[in-house]
């Protein structure tokens, strides 16, 4: 009987065996159940089962694993792998977890999935091509179009590219992209609040300034503006009972953060390529923030943080990014993209 206030059932993945993934799962779960808001069924830990009793046990962890359902997946044993170190076990081991995980999101036996962090060095010597786990997630799940957001205390955030040079993220911008990212940053928001009456978005300029009318580049005049203009009215148009969604700019980069920052409002910025957006979001949410996969037909998140070997298998790692990420996990519903 699940005594908790949610019915919801998450599968979280252990990550990078080597990494902080199971100890920070383990710390979560057991930090969830002490609020009085969850039981041991709303949880599905995919990874190694004896690694996990093993690291429970010597950390003095304390979370109840006899009561919680652990799907084991192939991949190699533990001994296999050193903590702390990238390999091509520790990596073919986190890529068995995903596997198996997005098969039990996928057959509703949970409807939500939150993954621990993995390595991408450790994918690629397992010789398992992607750049991480949203390009897995979008290619397991068959899922046209997934983009990459953020949800953090001061702000959130949407990425327009992902793991590309500068020059390429910004050589593929166009108006429909850009208009395209605004509003599924709108459907996002909606998503996050579905209570409030009023979200906002703020989108920054691409250049020093947001170009200064033309003196540092022409992209907000040739881009950004058609661009917040076309959203503005579909948003609009779709709007229904839901929160107005305001936009905002594009104006220049350092004052459009600070502002979001500062306001306390129900804020998203949109970041035209990966350090725009990620450098002020990890500064402000380092310990804390939250990645969300959107576009998926299931909810995911995971902890804005990598696998930390430095300090795997010490007992020091913080679990709180974990813990809001399952928390959000709970929350969030799937939503289609443009």
């Amino acid at each position: 009987m699940n005594r908790g206030r949610y019915k919801k059932i998450v599968a979280i993945t252990t990550g990078d065996p080597a990494g902080i993934g199971p100890e920070i799962t383990l710390k979560a779960i057991k930090h969830l159940i002490e609020t009085g808001k969850f039981d041991h069924s709303n949880f599905i830990i995919v990874g190694n089962r004896d690694s996990l009793f093993a690291l429970n046990d010597k950390f003095s962890i304390l979370c109840e694993l006899d009561k919680i359902n652990i799907a084991g997946a192939g991949g190699p044993p533990a001994r296999q792998f050193t903590t702390g170190e990238a390999s091509r076990e520790s990596g073919a081991a986190s890529y068995s977890y995903i596997e198996k995980a997005v098969g039990i999101v996928m057959s509703g036996a949970a409807s939500a999935l939150v993954t621990a962090p993995i390595s991408k060095e450790a994918l690629k010597l397992a010789g398992i091509n992607y750049s991480g786990h949203t390009e897995i997630l979008q290619a397991l799940s068959g899922s046209e179009k997934v983009e990459m957001a953020f949800h953090g205390k001061y702000f959130n955030l949407l990425l327009l590219s992902r793991h590309l040079s500068l020059r390429d993220a910004i050589s593929r911008l166009d108006i429909n992209m850009v208009a395209l990212g605004i509003l599924n940053g709108a459907r996002f928001m909606r998503s996050l609040f579905p209570k409030a009456s009023a979200v906002d978005i703020i989108v920054p300029g691409l250049n020093p300034h947001a170009s200064e009318n033309g003196l540092f580049g022409d992209e907000e005049e040739k881009i950004i503006v058609p661009a917040i203009l076309r959203a503005r009215e579909i948003v609009a148009r779709e709007a229904g009972g839901a929160a107005h969604v305001g936009i905002y700019g594009p104006e220049s980069a350092d004052t459009a953060f600070y502002r979001a920052y500062k306001s306390r409002r129900k804020t998203l910025l949109i970041s035209f390529y990966h350090d725009q957006g990620l450098i002020p979001f990890k500064l402000l949410h380092f310990d804390s923030g939250v990645n969300v996969t959107i576009g998926l037909p299931f909810v995911r998140t995971s902890p804005d943080h990598g696998t930390a070997f430095q300090i795997a298998g010490k007992n020091c790692a913080s679990a709180l990014s974990m813990i809001n990420a399952l928390g959000l996990a709970f929350k969030l519903k799937p939503f289609e993209l443009f």
